[in-house]
Order: structure tokens, then C-alpha cells, then sequence
């Protein structure tokens, strides 16, 4: 079997598992996703392979296709969600900027005839990420319609208008400061061509339930002692960015999916927090633990820009 533990047990075996083992009318005791929150990574790694050998075993005696985990976790759920609200053709080529580990990659294919996933993938963790990629393309009968290109948002290897549809979803945060942002996104619109669409889907520090509130807490104190993690940006900001790219938004939609589509999970390393902010560190994890464990998590709204090139 085509070894894809890391592209099982990011989140989306987690979140797929259960369902799926409901659905067939087995038995299920594993601790579920809000209640790993707050564990020790070493107790965190070893359910994640009990979750793993789990799957495994629904795979080999219960007919479940890799397709099924991804269709049934709230991440598959989310990025299908948003291919819709993309309006993706079956003619589309599109670029998927930031594409990560190939979540609204994976999506994207099961509307367009072609899909370039583009991720400079250079972030603490990330080692073997396009071995992933390609290996979850495999696995899911993608390989024909998808390829991945290692890159920097900021400097596309594309010609320009080389895709009628050029979109990022849950990405930008994650890019070095906001000039490289402005830089992305007149890369993602030089290379789309003239009455091509540009796409943009970003989580904003809103929280309509208890589940979104837990979800921001624990962000929030995410950002502050993870290196490379940046607050969410608002809608202003967003807005004032498209703008400097060159572009003014023909369509700009909150959609509130209600789905766990990017767990902000992680365990703290003290070692890595200096001595005097560590008891601050540790309270506020702890507080978003249990506010985790008590509401659940729940991504906050998306806010969906669209821009057409003149």
C-alpha cells in the first residue's frame, strides 16, 4: 500500500475516521479531534498511528478508497465547498498558489482539465512535502491532470497568461510580511490571462460561534510563539492589498462553511518561548484547551475576493 501516513494524519484521518467507522457500524474508541488538543507530543504521535493503523484497516477490509478520508474530513468537505464557489470549468488551467499539502489542489481537479499546485515549501516540518503531494495524486488518480511546481508566490516560473483561473486559499497568512503578499498577487495576476479570474479565499479574525471563538484563541496564541505563523488578516487589509496589486475585487462574499477546515493545533516547545514570556505562553495554551475542549473548533468565515483581468 502506498505509504501516506503524513497525508492521513493531517488532520484529515483524525476528522474521517469516525464517520467512516460509523457509517459501517464499528467499533470506535479513539479519543476524538478536539480532545487531542493539549497532549503531549509524544501522546499526540502515538494516537495519530493508532489513527493511522486504523485507516489502514478500513482500507484492506472495508472498502474504503483514499478518496473516502478526504471526502468525509471537514478539510476535503471545505476545499470541494469552494471549488464551487470558484465557478470552475471543465476548461480551466488553473494555478493553485500556496498549494500546500494539495487539499483545494485535489479539489480543484475534479472540475478542470488541468491543475498546477505552487508551493515554495521551505517551512520548519515540511521535509518529503512534495514526496507527499505526489504520492496523495497517485493515490487519488490525479497524476495526469495535476503537477506540482516548488516556487516562490512572489516570482512565478510562468509565463504570462499562461491560466485562466489563478487562486489561493488559505495561504497568504502564511507568506513572510505583506509586501510579499502585494508581490503575490500581481504575480497571480500577470499570469492569468486577459478575462481570467483571480481568486482569493482567506479565514478572517471573525467568530460567529463558541467553536470559531476557541478556534481564534488558540490561533492567536499560536502566532505569537510559532515562528513563521502570522495573524489572520482582516478584511480591510485584504482589500487594501488587492489594490496595490492592481486589481479591484468583482465579487467579494463572506461564507461562513462552519467546517474544522485548518486545525490551528500544536504543542508548545518551552525551549523555544524566552524564560520571561513562558508562564504567559503556557496560560494562554491552556485556556484555549479548554475552550477547545469544551465548544469544539471551528474555522472562522471565509472572505472570497474575485478579480477579473482586464
Amino acid at each position: 500500500m502506498t505509504d501516506l501516513i503524513r497525508f492521513l494524519t493531517e488532520w484529515i484521518a483524525v476528522q474521517a475516521v469516525p464517520r467512516l467507522a460509523e457509517e459501517r457500524g464499528l467499533p470506535f474508541d479513539l479519543p476524538r479531534e478536539n480532545m487531542l488538543y493539549g497532549l503531549r507530543l509524544e501522546e499526540l504521535i502515538r494516537i495519530l498511528r493508532e489513527y493511522d493503523r486504523y485507516a489502514r484497516t478500513l482500507v484492506e477490509e472495508h472498502g474504503v478508497s483514499w478518496w473516502d478520508f478526504y471526502a468525509y474530513s471537514d478539510v476535503g468537505k471545505e476545499r470541494l465547498a469552494l471549488v464551487e464557489e470558484f465557478r470552475v470549468e471543465d476548461g480551466d488551467v488553473v494555478l493553485d498558489v500556496g498549494c500546500g499539502k494539495g487539499y483545494l489542489t485535489i479539489a480543484l481537479a475534479q472540475d478542470c482539465n488541468r491543475v498546477c499546485g505552487l508551493d515554495l515549501m521551505n517551512g520548519f516540518g515540511r521535509r518529503g512535502w512534495w514526496s507527499d503531494f505526489q504520492a496523495e495524486m497517485a493515490a487519488l488518480n490525479l497524476s495526469r491532470k495535476v503537477m506540482g511546481v516548488r516556487a516562490c508566490a512572489s516570482g512565478v516560473p510562468f509565463k504570462d497568461a499562461s491560466f485562466n483561473l489563478t487562486v489561493s486559499a488559505h495561504a497568504l497568512r502564511n507568506f513572510n510580511n505583506r509586501n510579499t503578499i502585494v508581490e503575490a498577487l500581481r504575480e497571480m495576476r500577470r499570469v492569468t490571462r486577459r478575462g481570467g479570474r483571480v481568486i482569493i479565499a482567506e479565514n478572517i479574525p471573525r467568530a460567529n460561534t463558541k467553536a470559531q471563538a476557541a478556534h481564534l484563541k488558540m490561533f492567536e496564541v499560536r502566532t505569537k510563539y510559532v515562528k513563521g505563523d502570522n495573524p489572520l488578516l482582516t478584511e480591510a487589509e485584504l482589500l487594501q492589498m488587492f489594490g496595490k496589486a492592481g486589481m479591484s475585487p468583482s465579487r467579494t462574499e463572506i461564507i461562513d462553511f462552519g467546517l474544522s477546515a485548518a486545525p490551528p493545533i500544536w504543542v508548545p516547545n518551552p525551549a523555544s518561548i524566552p524564560e520571561e514570556r513562558r508562564a504567559e505562553a503556557i496560560e494562554g495554551y491552556t485556556e484555549a484547551v479548554d475552550m477547545v475542549r469544551e465548544c469544539g473548533e471551528s474555522s472562522p468565515p471565509v472572505l472570497l475576493f474575485e478579480a477579473r483581468v482586464d
